[in-house]
């Protein structure tokens, strides 16, 4: 990336963060890139809010995961959208909850939504998004054709567990 180049701004849902503390797969490969900086995280305060619900109704190693995800990565928090936004705007995602995360990515200005939500990948709502220059991508499609991932290294992790990258203890 050349000096004057911004890094990319790259939005993740919910499903996102929380699939990356449950399995080191691909969403944990998104995760770690986001800790390297390889882009500029953006999250939506709902999303924020949602994770640190899931968490807390998880605790032990998936709640401590997450926070220290949410401690080490430098995340942009995107603004908020207002009820009155979100009311004017429920069309926008088929499941109303999701509005907030969409007009938040709006007011953000990010470049990619990443999410494997299929209500985000509607055509309706990804033609709106993209009107807002925003590409809604699967994760695995982002780490492919965003971050240079062939598809040989995404299969050699499609089922990976933790025990393969970790040593069991005796």
């Amino acid at each position: 990336m050349d000096v004057d180049e911004q890094p990319r701004r790259v939005m993740a849902d919910s499903n996102v963060l929380i699939a990356g503390v449950l399995k080191p797969r691909w969403f944990f490969e998104f995760l770690s890139h986001a800790i390297r900086g390889d882009f500029q995280l953006v999250l939506a305060p709902q999303t924020v809010a949602e994770v640190l619900r899931w968490a807390e109704t998880k605790g032990g190693r998936r709640k401590d995961a997450l926070e220290f995800f949410l401690a080490r990565c430098r995340f942009e928090l995107a603004p908020d959208p207002s009820p009155e936004e979100v009311q004017t705007h429920t069309a926008l995602v088929r499941d109303v909850t999701d509005v907030p995360v969409a007009l938040s990515a709006i007011k953000a200005r990010v470049d990619y939504l990443v999410t494997n939500d299929d209500d985000f990948h509607a055509e309706d709502t990804r033609a709106e998004l993209e009107r807002h220059g925003i590409q809604v991508t699967l994760v695995g499609t982002f780490l492919a054709e965003v971050m240079g991932w062939q598809s040989r290294e995404l299969e050699a992790i499609r089922h990976r567990e933790w025990s393969d990258l970790l040593p069991l203890p005796p």
